[in-house]
């Protein structure tokens, strides 16, 4: 099995010294390794580690954005319902038409 590029080790590190981030495990780092970047302990962003042949596709960042009110900014652009993590995660329609993970 096939696990994650390496370089995501390297971009945590320089991550965490370029904006200032902390990060905190999240899971037990084996079976679910999500690590969360917070600032001021606030969650930032986040990394799931996964194998290969479990993502069916290429690596890929998943975008965090905070706004005021989720409900009105997805109001008529949600395309499938939030999960279970920290937070509010949905797909959405960009104005063009593409499909993308916020």
């Amino acid at each position: 099995m096939r696990e994650t590029l390496p370089e995501t080790f390297a971009c945590q590190l320089h991550t965490e010294d370029l904006f200032g981030y902390e990060s905190e495990q999240a899971g037990d780092g084996v079976d679910v390794d999500y690590l969360v970047w917070t600032i001021d302990r606030r969650p930032a962003c986040g990394r799931l580690r996964v194998p290969y042949d479990s993502l069916g596709d290429e690596p890929r960042w998943t975008l965090y954005l905070n706004v005021p009110d989720c409900a009105a900014a997805l109001a008529d652009i949600v395309r499938a319902p939030a999960h279970g993590l920290p937070g509010r995660r949905v797909t959405v329609r960009a104005a063009a038409g593409q499909s993308s993970c916020s």
